[in-house]
């Protein structure tokens, strides 16, 4: 299997064309291509932990969760005296 990072443009007909080479032999392959809009590099993907998470849990706020979890975290990580 190989893993293949590069940029591409659309069309105005809404195509995306790839010309990549390939070092594997002629036949058949699976393929799974990921597309996002393009970013400037230093922009990190998202504005917080929770928005990883957007639009996989509809209807839940996920940073007080997160916010709750790192609370109880910091409590059982304190040192008792």
């Amino acid at each position: 299997m190989k893993t293949l990072e590069f940029q591409g443009e659309i069309g105005m007909d809404g195509k995306l064309r790839v010309d990549v080479p390939i070092d594997l032999p002629p036949g058949p392959v699976d393929a799974v291509l990921v597309v996002q809009t393009a970013r400037a590099k230093s922009a990190p993907p998202y504005d917080t932990l929770g928005g990883a998470f957007t639009g996989l849990l509809p209807d839940i706020e996920i940073d007080p969760i997160l916010d709750e979890m790192n609370q109880q975290w910091r409590k059982k990580l304190e040192i008792e005296p």
